[in-house]
């Protein structure tokens, strides 16, 4: 049987020696070296001048939010919050524990207000007890907060030292339900510094 002429044809391209291109190996670093690196330098350092410029601006505001003249801890700054003879509006509820039990029910509740004006000062017209005082100074507007104060006894000799706990009175002697505690529940509105 004879050849058709694709078997002649390919046995004569087989046959012929073709001109085969070989390659040099190239070593990992000698293609770097011959590539166009400058653009991908370019992209990192533009990468490193934003990463700089973003982290200035960052710092730039926290250390001038820190550099204020405000001492934080200055009960009398702007931001204190209630600081006294500031003028507030504030909502409370005041409880009574009349039995002792140490738990407020709707049967102790002795008085509520929506919203109350006061001068806040430690000794007032109004004669709140200290501890409403003290625990109203550094409020915000806005905040509530619920606090008890507790029973204070400063019979002998009325020095202003609870008789039992040697701690202030917060609960001024001339309030008959000092030997029992006492809960508030208080919201500020308003406050109008003085």
């Amino acid at each position: 049987m004879g050849k058709s002429k694709f078997q002649a044809k390919a046995q004569v391209k087989v046959g012929v020696k073709a001109k085969v291109k070989k390659s040099k190996s190239k070593y990992y670093d000698e293609h770097i070296s011959t590539t166009d690196s400058s653009k991908s330098n370019s992209n990192f350092a533009v990468f490193v001048v934003i990463c700089i410029i973003i982290g200035a601006s960052v710092s730039g505001v926290i250390i001038a939010s820190n550099n204020t003249d405000e001492d934080p801890d200055d009960p009398n700054g702007t931001d204190a919050g209630i600081k006294d003879g500031d003028t507030i509006i504030f909502k409370y509820e005041f409880f009574i524990d009349w039995n002792d039990d140490k738990e407020f029910d709707s049967t102790e509740l002795a008085f509520n207000e929506d919203a109350y004006e006061w001068k806040v000062k430690e000794n007032t017209i109004e004669e709140y007890p200290p501890g409403l005082y003290y625990n109203l100074l550094g409020m915000k507007a806005g905040e509530t907060k619920t606090f008890i104060i507790p029973a204070n006894i400063d019979f002998d000799p009325q020095d202003g030292i609870d008789d039992i706990t040697g701690i202030p009175v917060w609960v001024s002697d001339d309030h008959n339900f000092g030997v029992h505690d006492l809960k508030y529940n208080v919201e500020i509105f308003i406050i109008t510094p003085s």
